[in-house]
């Protein structure tokens, strides 16, 4: 089994986004992290964004490079990455959903 790694961010919006604009970006987001064999959950809500991405290092570092540099946000804080053999028992493929936030309370 490959290694994988997971990477968790916190960041701030940089402006409002309205619904059609999260859906487009969660669209985007998709398409690439399915061609990059990537999974991950991003939340925003009230102008912060919080998101988990796993895959194989070498992807899961490309991609924070690239939010890093990704001016609809600032202040991103990285927690620490954490590598980990995958376990095929209990790795499954999830992927990445749009709900609003009030259904998660």
């Amino acid at each position: 089994m490959p290694d994988l790694m997971h990477c968790i961010y916190a960041s701030a919006a940089t402006r409002h986004f309205e619904t059609a604009e999260l859906t487009a970006l969660l669209q985007a987001a998709r398409k690439h992290n399915d061609g990059a064999g990537l999974t991950g959950m991003l939340l925003y809500t009230e102008g912060s964004f919080f998101q988990v991405l796993e895959g194989v290092p070498d992807a899961v570092e490309a991609l924070y490079a690239r939010i890093e540099l990704d001016k609809r946000h600032e202040q991103v804080t990285k927690s620490s990455p954490k590598r980990f053999r995958a376990d095929p028992l209990q790795s499954g493929r999830w992927d990445s959903h749009r709900s609003p936030a009030r259904n998660l309370r």
